[in-house]
């Protein structure tokens, strides 16, 4: 048996040991029952509100590979985009889907500078995330407690720096160093941009105020009382270890997640299950968006294109 299949195994065993877990210390049958007593309101409201951050997200990739110089229609980046989210259900890790994303656009033997365009998109998302969390605890310091606040403060203020600073250094490095600017300029792409980087940024941070802005009407709808910031200041931590390559899309590690963070909060273990398995149901409706614009023959379509796929 080869390495990558020992490694999904491990990963499958990972998160089904998780959840195992996760369900000795909840009630599977009070989970179930919280779930179907969520109002059908929140569930359409978090649905359509997470669309809109998705939609947004892939008009920012856009933005993001055109600074770059790569070429596509808006219409061309959604379609893959929600392919991506498709994928991502099945793949290992929350942005497995990346991988098939790059591939898709990268047309004409530039997988490679299509790749470094999502790694963009997905790092301004994450600057973004943890922008808005540094925020939120900064207009509610009492909400988390050391070691996490001084680490959300201190992500926070680098992620804002990388923003500001980041096209200042490449200035730095085309008047002193142009030669090195000239190779690297496809590399840094819409960090070289002042204007480009606000406009990719300023919708990273839509993104993730819509994105993350399910949870508190999901916890409303469970019956959580805490204050909405919370949610905004928890998530990236969340987040950032469903980014690991340990379990099948984050199932169990988000989880876990979930009920160890909003425990601080008096939140019970069985209500903040209850909250990831709702905001993970969410993000499965929404990838089956994305396996039917897949089932539509989208990626053929768009590999007929002019410019021949890889």
């Amino acid at each position: 048996m080869t390495r990558a299949k020992w490694g999904l195994r491990a990963r499958i065993a990972l998160s089904c040991a998780l959840i195992a877990l996760l369900l000795a210390w909840a009630e599977p049958a009070n989970v179930i029952g919280i779930l179907k007593a969520i109002p059908l309101w929140c569930w359409i409201s978090a649905f359509l509100l997470h669309l809109f951050s998705q939609i947004v997200s892939a008009f920012r990739w856009h933005a993001v590979s055109l600074g770059m110089g790569i070429d596509g229609t808006a219409k061309a980046f959604l379609g893959v985009y929600f392919i991506g989210m498709f994928f991502n259900l099945f793949l290992p890790t929350s942005i497995g889907g990346d991988v098939v994303k790059a591939v898709m656009i990268g047309k004409g033997g530039r997988t490679a500078l299509s790749a470094t365009s999502v790694l963009a998109d997905r790092l301004l998302g994450i600057l973004a995330m943890f922008l808005l969390g540094a925020c939120a605890l900064c207009a509610r310091p009492d909400l988390l407690g050391e070691p996490l606040r001084t680490l959300l403060l201190g992500t926070g203020s680098a992620s804002l720096a990388i923003v500001l600073f980041t096209p200042l250094l490449h200035s730095w490095v085309r008047s002193r160093l142009p030669t090195l600017a000239e190779r690297t300029s496809w590399l840094l792409g819409v960090w070289r941009n002042p204007r480009r980087l606000a406009e990719a940024f300023g919708l990273s941070l839509v993104v993730q105020l819509a994105g993350i802005g399910i949870l508190p009407i999901l916890g409303k709808g469970i019956g959580i009382d805490v204050a909405p910031l919370v949610y905004y200041i928890i998530f990236p931590f969340i987040a950032l270890a469903t980014f690991l390559p340990l379990s099948i899309n984050g199932i169990g590690i988000r989880e876990g997640g979930f009920i160890s963070l909003l425990a601080q909060y008096h939140v019970p273990s069985e209500a903040a299950l209850t909250l990831s398995l709702a905001f993970f149901g969410i993000h499965v409706m929404e990838g089956l968006l994305g396996g039917i614009v897949y089932a539509t023959g989208f990626h053929k379509r768009l590999c007929a294109a002019p410019t021949p796929c890889p």
